[in-house]
């Protein structure tokens, strides 16, 4: 331990902090650069072999531990104490991090399966770090996994996220009034997968909308909620 602590002391806090820089590209790189791509594949069919939600949380865990064991060993044990100390006040979102990460490696859940916990059920918006973000209709909830754990979560179904397109013309509207209506009732519409973006494909008289949605049975819901704002939709796939 000894050898250990006079390494790191060794290192200084221009070590640790060129360290947390590093350790921030890197979760730049992965948050920013990857998992967006990694998304998109697994939102237009791509290959789905693994859960996209664990490796998040293994990568960022793993990345923090780094962080938190480096910065122990530049005063130990004055550090350590001082780590025990947030941890005691952080624990509650700790305990969530580490039972969610088991829950979602046990269950395989993602985003679009539809889950029961007690009196609450509904789709999986988001598999978020210390709950699930699920939609409930036009309501939603959030479930912290140490909730999950104690009271038990069922999956009742299995279905996959799906890439859907639809068409949208007007008749009165500008094409920038048009786009903004589609937008404001994109953001608004529940089951649309957090962390996709819809892509608008504009022409002159009409936009292709594509987007992901939790699940393909909610296309029609979004028709007929572009229907009513005075859009004429035609659903392409």
């Amino acid at each position: 331990m000894q050898m250990f602590s006079q390494s790191y002391s060794s290192m200084g806090w221009s070590g640790f902090f060129l360290l947390i820089l590093v350790v921030f590209f890197l979760g730049m790189i992965y948050f920013r650069i990857i998992h967006p791509r990694l998304s998109q594949h697994h939102f237009t069919g791509g290959s789905t072999q693994f859960n996209l939600s664990a490796l998040s949380r293994f990568l960022a865990g793993a990345l923090t531990l780094i962080v938190v064991v480096a910065f122990i060993f530049i005063n130990y044990p004055t550090h350590l104490v001082l780590v025990l100390f947030l941890a005691i006040i952080f624990h509650d979102a700790i305990f969530n991090f580490i039972q969610g990460t088991i829950l979602i490696l046990e269950l395989d859940l993602r985003e679009g399966h539809e889950v029961e916990a007690g009196e609450d059920r509904g789709v999986i918006q988001e598999a978020k770090w210390t709950g699930l973000a699920i939609a409930q209709g036009s309501k939603s909830a959030f479930l912290p996994y140490r909730l999950l754990a104690r009271e038990g979560v069922r999956v009742y179904k299995q279905d996959m996220p799906e890439v859907r397109t639809l068409r949208c013309t007007w008749q009165d509207d500008e094409l920038v009034q048009a786009r903004r209506l589609i937008e404001n009732k994109l953001f608004a519409f529940p089951y649309v997968i957090d962390g996709s973006k819809p892509v608008l494909e504009v022409a002159e008289e009409h936009i292709d909308v594509s987007l992901a949605l939790t699940n393909s049975k909610y296309v029609d819901s979004l028709s007929e909620i572009l229907s009513n704002a005075g859009l004429q939709v035609e659903v392409l796939n």
